[in-house]
């Protein structure tokens, strides 16, 4: 019965370079202690277009960022009207993941029209201007 125990070691580190494996509570805690960190911080821009319904884009920002729907409607809203929205924040790697995320979603099947993915990029924080990230 003992076996199966490991021993306690405080130098151990698990590999995180896919966090995208871990359960969510600790993606989350590894994001929150991350964004209190120097690493340069890149936001995930998504941008309007007419060949996506709220519908779609919403269910897309719930299934890849995991917003809940209140989030994911004020983002649609927002991109809009505006014409774009900033939708996630984070390391560079993982902001480039969760964009190509957005670019590979697929079309949107309740237009015919609709051929392919929404468009998203990634922008770098600037901290002098923008505090609140």
């Amino acid at each position: 019965m003992h076996d199966a125990v490991q021993e306690y070691n405080p130098n151990y580190r698990p590999d995180l370079e896919d966090i995208s494996t871990l359960p969510p509570q600790i993606s989350e805690i590894l994001y929150e202690k991350e964004l209190q960190t120097d690493i340069p911080k890149f936001h995930v821009v998504l941008f309007d277009d007419s060949d996506h319904t709220y519908d779609y884009v919403i269910e897309m920002l719930m299934a890849i960022f995991g917003h809940n729907s209140s989030t994911a409607f004020q983002m649609a809203c927002e991109v809009d009207v505006l014409g774009r929205v900033v939708v996630y924040t984070s390391n560079k790697e993982h902001a480039e993941m969760k964009r190509d995320q957005i670019i590979n979603y697929g079309a949107d099947w309740r237009l015919d029209h609709s051929v392919h993915s929404m468009r998203a990029s990634i922008e770098q924080v600037n901290q002098d201007i923008d505090l609140q990230q």
